[in-house]
């Protein structure tokens, strides 16, 4: 289980994860999008640990596994 104790501000990390039901698995551990809802209902997760706001979540994980694909080609290939 993801145990997050500490998070720099203004660094990006982009990593690419392949594991069945990676897209569900991966959502468990960011949390609600809401950080009011993940501080709340799920203080454990990245967003209840270090989100700020709804603009400020701390981690940006697909929403569909189909997209996936099309966002580690975007990170990985474009940027």
């Amino acid at each position: 289980r993801f145990k997050p104790t500490s998070l720099r501000i203004n660094n990006d990390i982009s990593a690419e994860k392949r594991q069945q039901r990676v897209v569900e698995k991966f959502r468990d551990h960011a949390g609600p999008w809401d950080v009011n809802i993940a501080k709340e209902l799920y203080p454990r997760t990245i967003r209840g640990t270090f989100g700020r706001d709804r603009i400020r979540n701390a981690v940006h994980c697909t929403d569909l596994p189909k997209d996936g694909i099309i966002e580690v080609e975007y990170f990985f290939k474009i940027l």
